[in-house]
């Protein structure tokens, strides 16, 4: 599928046992730093998404701070860091 020149972020299939899969409301974090919101038309299935290769943050009103600022993932895995915006969810 052509993505226009996005990262399709499928990535290894998580183990079912994983971890803990996000809140349908939270801004999603790739293992590459890029922030989602659920549904966005290149991530991977929703029961994909989960620890060590995404993390989230529960709260929605830090979106427009990505970008200025690093914000942490504070669950799924939280050692990662929301640097930049999917442009396709910022619309």
């Amino acid at each position: 599928m052509d993505l226009g020149g996005l990262t399709n972020h499928v990535g290894p299939r998580p183990a079912a046992d994983a971890g803990a899969r996000p809140p349908k409301d939270a801004i999603l974090v790739h293992r590459e730093g890029k922030a989602h919101w659920a549904g966005c038309y290149h991530l991977p299935s929703e029961k994909d998404i989960a620890a060590p290769t995404w993390g989230w943050i529960p709260d929605r009103k830090l979106w427009k701070t990505i970008g200025s600022d690093q914000v942490q993932a504070t669950g799924g895995n939280t050692a990662l860091k929301a640097r930049t915006r999917c442009r396709n969810c910022d619309g």
